[in-house]
């Protein structure tokens, strides 16, 4: 089985000068080491994924 863990995520939306969105994210584990951090996600165009099917 996993080990679970248990934490906590806060997640900012915006738009970037393409006009994609973008979330900005600040989280932070509560169990194990208790690391903390922030992440970026991007929108990206279906165009722009590689096809590995």
């Amino acid at each position: 089985m996993r080990n679970r863990r248990a934490g906590q995520c806060t997640s900012t939306p915006h738009r970037d000068e393409d006009d994609r969105l973008v979330l900005k994210e600040e989280w932070q584990w509560f169990t194990g080491d208790q690391s903390h951090g922030t992440s970026e996600l991007i929108e990206v165009d279906r165009d722009d994924v590689p096809d590995y099917a």
